[in-house]
């Protein structure tokens, strides 16, 4: 099963859903430790390069933050956004974590909600509910008391899963620790490394790949080659409604650099404008709609980035600024792009992807410094 989008979209918008009304403390700064003498009666918002949370938080917990620690007892949930994310402690409801590098060692009583390039679920850990994970490499070893779903490129299963596992992965491996009630299914161009010494409760199934995806509606809508038949139908729409917002965001592409420095920059700020926002009642809906605004520009950079490699591989001379130069422009370079991840090589077409995803945000978001009247021509007597 593809999760991977839903995962992220499902982790980012929870973010900007803080509970109205309630009572709530906010931390923020270069770096920001919450000893254990310090308890939290109610939700907790933090921002700041670096967090240490060691207090007991009555409420929910939400922290966008380059490192963090979680060592404390949360009794609701928990949303993170970190670079490196360390969670030790407990964990009342259930918790959302994107991050670069994600491990898990300590106690989860509902869902584990993760997406990140390397996630560990340490042996010594135990999630109440199922894990949800979509990442580069992922390693489950402790206790699950649900379902394991997600995708990954390489999935390894050692621990104690109580429920299923369905997963979409390259490399799929259960070692010999394992212990699974439920049936295995996994989706996945070579067979699985698994071990005869594991305890699989139920039946073990694999599918294989096909660029139209699997058998399930959501595995079919995501598959490779409709994930590119859906970006040059929402390419076409952008074009034919806002040729000039097409084109200008053409332009910012050719400037590859610049475009992915502001996409450095706004991948750090949407969200924490997004939080700030929300932990106001007055500026709720604006955090909202700000998450929301990022999401549809997450799913369009495709496109943004089409137009710019269209743009350069045709030549200048075709460049009348018209409608259908800028579609075909769009549909060369989406085309492109969706070839990319046919590419047979661990991790290519993951890393082409997210470049393409900065590099067309990135674009997007070049657009912000250019709003504002057009200086008028100076005009001959």
């Amino acid at each position: 099963m593809t999760l991977a989008a839903f995962t992220v979209i499902v982790l980012l918008a929870t973010l900007a859903l803080p509970l109205a009304g309630a009572a709530s403390e906010t931390r923020s700064g270069g770096s920001v430790t919450i000893a254990s003498n310090e308890p939290i009666a109610g939700d907790l918002y933090v921002t700041a390069g670096s967090v240490d949370l060691q207090a007991p938080v009555s409420r929910d917990a939400t922290i966008v933050a380059g490192n963090a620690t979680i060592g404390g007892a949360v009794e609701g949930s928990v949303n993170l956004l970190a670079g490196r994310a360390r969670v030790p402690g407990t964990i009342g409801g259930s918790l959302r974590v994107a991050g670069g590098s994600v491990e898990i060692s300590g106690a989860i009583d509902g869902d584990l909600i993760v997406a990140g390039g390397r996630v560990t679920v340490l042996g010594r850990s135990s999630v109440g509910g199922d894990l949800i994970v979509t990442g580069g490499s992922v390693e489950i070893v402790g206790r699950i008391g649900g379902d394991v779903r997600g995708s990954a490129v390489n999935m390894s299963i050692g621990g104690d899963v109580r429920g299923r596992v369905d997963v979409e992965t390259s490399r799929f491996t259960v070692t010999r620790t394992a212990r699974i009630t439920g049936a295995v299914t996994y989706t996945s161009a070579a067979n699985g490394s698994i071990s005869t010494a594991a305890t699989i409760g139920g039946a073990v199934s694999r599918a294989s790949t096909t660029p139209w995806g699997g058998g399930g509606w959501l595995d079919q809508s995501s598959g490779r080659l409709l994930r590119t038949l859906w970006a040059l139908i929402a390419g076409v729409v952008l074009v034919a409604v806002a040729p000039r917002v097409a084109d200008a965001i053409a332009r910012n592409g050719r400037s590859v650099l610049p475009a992915l420095g502001v996409e450095l920059l706004a991948t750090i700020a949407a969200p924490v404008a997004a939080i700030a926002l929300a932990v106001t009642q007055v500026g709720l809906a604006s955090g909202v709609v700000l998450i929301i605004l990022f999401l549809v520009a997450l799913y369009l950079a495709q496109v943004f980035a089409g137009l710019a490699i269209g743009r350069f591989i045709l030549p200048t001379l075709w460049n009348d600024g018209s409608r259908g130069y800028n579609l075909l422009a769009m549909t060369l370079g989406v085309i492109l792009i969706g070839l990319t991840s046919f590419i047979p090589v661990p991790f290519v077409g993951a890393a082409i992807a997210a470049l393409v995803t900065f590099w067309g945000l990135g674009a997007a978001a070049m657009l912000l410094g250019q709003l504002g009247p057009r200086p008028s021509r100076a005009t001959g007597a």
